[in-house]
């Protein structure tokens, strides 16, 4: 990453102000069209690289036409945004041929970076289309949310929240489920928090809660923790919407899992119950995130009704920015900016939590991916 930025700096020093502000246009145009072509099936249609083959086979502009039922010469004329900036390969074959690269080949159906390149496309270039007119709509203010957000105000739907928006349309959750795939795979899950104090917890009353994952959806990170360090199953809860739990319960009725096995499945709207009480963690990722800080602090007031416990801990992981935050961790904020949801700093976390009643007691950093960790609070004392 150090390599990449020292890299993109040199490119933007060698460059001059009009020229830099014109490259942007450029982006967006290889955006725009790796969109189109995701749209009309092309990258499904091109022949996959086979690994160790002897090189790309491609396919010719005029069968890839006829798969796709589009204009040759337009295929053409956008395939050049990719093939001008390596994202497919040209091949000066009679007649000529289009072939994938390695990167290509994550723009296919089924692949996570293709279902978060979508996601994106709408929150990052469509909502950029309506900002304006949101912010003249609803103040130079930071969106409060849950409801009237960016993505619900560009659907028409102002009054909906993102998630009621999304749920709506069964692509369109199905696509959300597979772009998350990449959060849980880039980042660290284990690691950063100091299990200790939990694992002796687990020990000293084997039936009391020790690990609830608010908003655990099918139990992912359940699952992980177990594996890593073996905490008990029946120690273990999963909370999330009823209909989430409902379909996460089918799924593991369906495919059996030892992970899964014993670990109790409980429904819980967090924006308006509180949790099971009295467990040791209540383990919050990619929650907080999506969320503003009217709305996050309301989420955090219905957990601190389950610290019951001395030793009752919030845990949330997600990033924590610096106050000038790099590039792609601006990026991933104003991406949140389309749902209502923010990235937050270590004062940004102890601003929510002291106006939950509660303090931050820890911040454990990964030590790779320093911006990645897990946030400690408890009840204020």
């Amino acid at each position: 990453m150090q390599a990449a930025k020292a890299a993109f700096e040199l490119t933007a020093s060698l460059r001059s102000p009009p020229e830099v502000i014109m490259g942007w246009f450029s982006t967006g145009s290889i955006v725009s069209a790796v969109r189109l072509f995701q749209e009309w099936g092309v990258f499904d249609a091109i022949p996959a690289l086979v690994p160790g083959g002897a090189g790309p086979p491609g396919i010719s502009f005029s069968e890839l036409a006829a798969k796709v039922e589009a204009e040759e010469s337009l295929l053409v004329r956008v395939s050049w945004m990719l093939t001008s900036n390596s994202i497919l390969k040209h091949i000066p074959s009679t007649p000529a041929h289009l072939a994938h690269t390695p990167t290509s080949m994550l723009l296919r159906t089924g692949s996570p970076i293709a279902a978060m390149f979508k996601l994106m496309y709408t929150n990052i270039v469509e909502v950029s289309t309506i900002l304006p007119p949101y912010f003249n709509n609803y103040g130079r203010r930071e969106p409060l949310g849950p409801a009237h957000i960016p993505c619900t105000f560009l659907a028409g739907e102002p009054e909906l929240e993102y998630f009621q928006h999304i749920n709506a349309d069964p692509a369109r959750i199905a696509n959300f489920m597979l772009a998350m795939g990449i959060t849980h795979r880039n980042v660290p899950t284990t690691g950063m928090y100091p299990m200790d104090g939990v694992l002796a917890a687990a020990k000293a009353n084997p039936s009391r809660p020790i690990w609830v994952d608010v908003g655990g959806g099918d139990g992912h990170t359940v699952k992980i923790f177990r594996s890593t360090y073996g905490l008990p199953a029946e120690q273990c809860i999963i909370q999330d919407l009823p209909e989430v739990i409902t379909a996460a319960q089918s799924a593991a009725a369906s495919s059996p899992s030892d992970e899964l096995t014993g670990v109790k499945f409980i429904p819980m709207d967090f924006h308006r119950d509180a949790p099971v009480p009295g467990a040791r963690a209540y383990y919050l990722r990619h929650i907080l995130r999506d969320y503003s800080d009217p709305t996050a602090v309301n989420i955090l007031k219905n957990l601190k009704k389950g610290l019951t416990e001395a030793d009752s801990r919030i845990l949330i992981a997600e990033q924590v920015i610096e106050d000038q935050p790099p590039a792609y961790a601006a990026f991933k904020d104003f991406a949140m900016l389309a749902i209502g949801g923010k990235e937050r700093t270590v004062e940004g976390f102890k601003e929510i939590a002291e106006r939950a009643g509660l303090e931050v007691s820890g911040v454990f950093r990964d030590g790779v991916q320093a911006a990645h960790a897990v946030v400690e609070m408890r009840v204020k004392v």
